[in-house]
């Protein structure tokens, strides 16, 4: 799956919202990331949803928390195209 795919299923707020919020690799629970994040619960839990899906990260749905994968912190390493607005 390209990252323009990922980005075109999901809310590109949220993800970069989730995404930075797990940067540190450590485990965060979804009800602190959600206080921070100005987005319906639905689109944050949709989101999260998808990034586990897709292995960029891991979430604990016993006890509602994520932290991210290698394969996560690599896509927030990605270079932005100028060419593109969102960046």
């Amino acid at each position: 799956m390209t990252v323009e795919k990922i980005k075109g299923k999901m809310n590109g707020k949220a993800l970069d919202g989730i995404l930075e919020w797990l940067r540190d690799s450590q485990w965060h629970y979804l009800d602190e990331i959600k206080g921070d994040i100005p987005l319906p619960r639905n689109t944050i839990d949709g989101v999260i949803r998808l990034l586990n899906e897709i292995s960029f990260i891991e979430f604990d749905e016993e006890n509602y928390k994520a932290r991210i994968k290698p394969l996560g912190l690599e896509f927030l390493e990605l270079p932005c195209d100028p060419q593109n607005a969102r960046c």
